[in-house]
Parts: structure tokens; sequence; C-alpha cells
């Protein structure tokens, strides 16, 4: 580890994706509980993997089809959050992609991840 807690490590390995969700949301003035609240997410999300993708798949006339799909650390959907982050920035620049989240969670938008609607984060708080 770093001798200065708030320096980011390079991103790759779950455990230094996990340091830096973590520095991240200090650096973007989330409180401790928020902190919590969203590194635990991120746990069930996406388990701190950068190249984590989800597709959601709905029914349409009878037919699977996919309705879209969720990317990165911070599993972003391509359907809803598009026009704020791409895909290939969810992928490819975690720093941004993690603090989009810290603005989301500073702004009571929590909701925006099922981690926290419903309730998965909670096993996870004080323990990541």
């Amino acid at each position: 580890m770093p001798e200065n807690p708030d320096t980011l490590l390079p991103w790759g390995p779950i455990p230094n994706n996990h340091h830096n969700v973590r520095v991240l949301c200090d650096l973007e003035g989330v409180t401790y509980i928020q902190k919590e609240e969203l590194t635990a997410c991120v746990m069930v999300e996406s388990g701190f993997n950068l190249n984590a993708i989800n597709r959601n798949y709905i029914f349409e006339n009878g037919q699977r089809v996919l309705g879209s799909t969720d990317y990165g650390i911070c599993q972003w959907n391509d359907k809803f959050h598009g026009s704020e982050i791409t895909p290939d920035q969810a992928l490819q620049d975690p720093e941004m992609a993690v603090r989009l989240m810290c603005k989301y969670w500073l702004s009571g938008k929590q909701s925006q991840w099922c981690s926290f609607t419903s309730g998965a984060y909670q096993q996870y708080l004080g323990k990541v």
C-alpha cells in the first residue's frame, strides 16, 4: 500500500480496485456511511472487476431480447446512462466510472443500482 492512503494504485488487481473505489469516495466528498454503501454496492454489482458485463434481457412479444447492458466496475447501464458514460468509458476508465457513481450517491440517486434497491449490498457493509 502507498504511504499516502489517498494515492490511487494501478487499476486491475481486485485489491487495488477496491482501494481506489474507497479513495475516490474520499476525494469526491462522500460521507463515511455513503462510502460504505457505495463500496458494498460495487462488490455486489461487479466484485470490483473492471471488465464486468451484465446483459439484461426482457421479453417483447413473447421473445427474449436484449434490453440493455451494464458495463464495468460500477455497472453503468447503456440504455439509461449512455449519454453520461459510454460502455467503452465504463470499461476503460474506472476512475471516471467511480467518480460518476460518487456524484450519484451525493445527489441521493443510489436507487439507480439494483444492489442498493434490493438491499443486497447490506451483507457487505463494514466488510469491504
